[in-house]
């Protein structure tokens, strides 16, 4: 399933790099006014590669946490 734009002027600038792409990938050199042009592909999955480790970096700050919540209820107290 594909989700397209239609190539008309309002919608030149937001389209520019799309076209561009459409244009490379197709090798056609000028687009049509009124042209469908894809702007998303959908596919059936994608894996993403886990970038953050939330767990580590929750477990490496639990102990400075702690720490300042135990200094500030001393000054507090």
């Amino acid at each position: 399933m594909m989700l397209m734009a239609e190539n008309i002027g309002e919608h030149d600038r937001p389209l520019t790099g799309f076209k561009r792409r459409y244009r490379k990938a197709e090798g056609v050199k000028r687009i049509k006014r009124g042209a469908d042009v894809p702007i998303a592909v959908l596919v059936p999955r994608v894996v993403l590669r886990k970038r953050l480790d939330m767990d580590q970096l929750v477990t490496r700050r639990i102990p400075r946490l702690s720490a300042a919540i135990e200094a500030r209820i001393r000054q507090l107290g």
